[in-house]
């Protein structure tokens, strides 16, 4: 049975990180025992462009434990032979194709190293087999009996007196914590003449001789390794033993590029990768785009944003701004600007009848926007009490039975029934039957200023979940500019509320802002950032770096990297994935969707 893995991102991985990938990677083979690991690099294209992705695959008779990121899958396809000469084959696409096998190893090995042969190669292909526990002993006991003669001589050179040491203690432990595989490790690469396959040979050994590592091209067993195979006719290939704890050098599951499935072309990383991107692929399908004014965050939402649209897949937006409206046709939505002369029926109390909202919710709600700090805490229990008595049917009528009900709370919640905050209740909701960007800059000029702004937000939010999560389609949301909410907690407690429904319902939660200070140390943002499986984090004040190393886990040279960045460069991680990017928009998507008019080309 064929099942596909999934890579990671190895250079900017901590060491803790990495030693956590390898260790999975070695369990797996522990577990398997007997298979193939296979990572191959695919040709496509995209908007006229050609790009190669790596795609990696693990056959095994049975299937793997559940706790391993694999899926079952068809065999991955792969060009036939045509012709088998001794030292090379001729493909059913017409290339000419040769398999090289690993037949030495240095004493220590780079980890990761066989990620190196991947621009050249087609193929990396690891057969293995773990042995019986018997067998294995008999071999390393056989090995280090032989290494221990060589050691006393006293001419013995220190790698022969190293691997003595190590045979001596693998003898000890195989079999039982560690067992010993039979492996073979090969490149199959290929080249449209025989020439060029000979050349394209010369350079792989010669980088590989570079790493103390020889390749050999074994004559007459060229369509046995393509075909996965070791021996035909009694003849066979030896192989390599190696004990699993030393495996860990050979993990092979690296992409430095994201290579989603119908993902948006965000950028490149800092080698020239492509960075395809779509937020339905992770764990969670939470967006957290951060970074300072100026330093592409909105620009970078907006080409996710149209792309997505372009595959189908439905948005909703939130736009403090009015960044989105003024561009929402190329977008591929609609732009509705909320004005301050308009009635939006956004009456809580309707909404918890529908079942949107809570009662406590409510009470949060009016009481975050109507009661004064000093008294918040004793009026906010009253208030709760009183929606509880009086069971409203909307903000109006409650009002009006809060006048006999209680006085004191009267005189706070009265100016819910007064200009301008009544137009916010009155009336009928929005009609949201497609995809909308909703523009609410202009509330800011109504009396009451942001505050009235953030009150019609964060009731329309609620209103948008009847809409966001009234299927299981798969649907975007997005705020930009949060940080405008960031003094309301209630409005962040609504914004968490639907970054932990939005998976469930198959939705998309993206979430722009700067001052990432300010997000960590408000509860429900931090959340927000925590609970994201992708972050993308542009260039930063000095003064945010702690907090993100805190929360992401940055090293030293990544947050460097954000304090010195230009305008588009930045650092993602996303799920298994974190690497440096570099957004590159069109020209079109740099005309028409850039807010600075600076950005960086390369």
């Amino acid at each position: 049975m064929w099942f596909s893995l999934s890579p990671v991102s190895f250079s900017l991985l901590s060491d803790e990180e990495a030693d956590q990938e390898e260790s999975r990677f070695v369990l797996l083979l522990n577990t398997v025992e007997n298979g193939i690991i296979l990572a191959r690099s695919e040709p496509f294209s995209f908007e006229g462009k050609q790009f190669i992705r790596r795609r990696f695959f693990l056959f095994s008779k049975e299937e793997p434990p559940s706790v391993f990121s694999v899926a079952a899958c068809e065999a991955p396809k792969r060009p036939g032979v045509k012709k088998e000469a001794p030292d090379y084959l001729v493909l059913e696409n017409g290339r000419f194709a040769r398999c090289s096998l690993f037949v030495k190893f240095p004493d220590y090995l780079l980890e990761g190293f066989l990620h190196e042969y991947s621009l050249a190669c087609d193929e990396t292909v690891i057969l293995f087999r773990a042995l019986e526990t018997s067998h294995a002993a008999s071999i390393v006991d056989k090995l280090r009996r032989t290494y221990e003669g060589l050691s006393t001589d006293r001419r013995a050179t220190s790698s022969v007196l190293q691997k003595a040491k190590k045979l001596q203690e693998l003898a000890f432990s195989v079999g039982s914590t560690n067992k010993l595989f039979e492996i073979f490790v090969y490149l199959i690469y290929s080249a449209p003449t025989l020439e060029a396959l000979d050349e394209l040979e010369k350079q792989i050994k010669k980088h590989a001789r570079g790493r103390l590592c020889d390749l050999q091209t074994p004559r007459f067993f060229q369509g046995a390794l393509y075909s996965f195979k070791t021996g035909f006719f009694g003849a066979s290939l030896r192989p390599r033993y190696t004990p699993g704890s030393s495996l860990r050098a050979f993990f092979p599951l690296i992409e430095e590029n994201v290579f989603d499935e119908d993902g948006v072309l965000l950028g490149y990383s800092t080698t020239n990768a492509p960075v395809f991107f779509n937020p339905f692929a992770r764990n969670n399908y939470n967006v957290v785009i951060l970074g300072e004014t100026g330093s592409g965050k909105s620009l970078t939402a907006k080409i996710l944003v149209s792309g997505l649209r372009k595959k189908g897949i439905r948005v909703l937006g939130l736009d403090p701004e009015d960044e989105y409206v003024r561009v929402a046709d190329v977008l591929g939505t609609e732009a509705k600007r909320i004005t301050r002369e308009e009635s939006l029926g956004l009456d809580p109390f309707k909404m918890m009848r529908e079942g949107l909202l809570a009662l406590d919710e409510v009470a949060d709600i009016l009481s975050e926007f109507y009661l004064e700090k000093n008294e918040f805490v004793p009026l906010s229990n009253q208030l709760r009490l009183a929606i509880a008595d009086l069971k409203p049917q909307d903000v109006e009528s409650f009002v009006k039975q809060l006048n006999i009900y209680s006085k004191k709370l009267y005189e706070y919640i009265s100016p819910a029934i007064a200009e301008p905050d009544v137009r916010i209740f009155s009336g009928n909701p929005p009609t949201v039957g497609g995809n909308y960007v909703f523009g609410v800059k202009e509330l800011s000029g109504a009396v009451g200023g942001s505050r009235y702004k953030i009150l019609a937000s964060t009731l329309l939010t609620v209103y948008l979940q009847k809409e966001l999560f009234g299927n299981y389609e798969r649907g975007l949301f997005f705020v930009d500019e949060a940080w405008q909410f960031l003094n309301f907690p209630v409005t962040m407690q609504v914004f968490e509320a639907v970054a932990r429904k939005a998976r469930k319902y198959n939705k998309a939660f993206v979430f722009i802002t700067q001052k990432p200070a300010d997000v960590a140390s408000n509860q429900s943002g931090r959340t927000i950032l925590e609970q994201s499986a992708t972050s993308i984090l542009f260039r930063q004040r000095q003064a945010a770096i702690p907090i993100l190393k805190e929360i992401y886990r940055l090293r030293e040279e990544e947050a460097r990297a954000l304090i010195e960045a230009d305008t588009g460069e930045g650092v993602m991680r996303s799920g298994n994935f974190l690497l440096k990017l570099r957004v590159t928009p069109t020209e079109e998507q740099l005309r028409v969707f850039s807010t600075t008019g600076e950005w960086m080309r390369t």
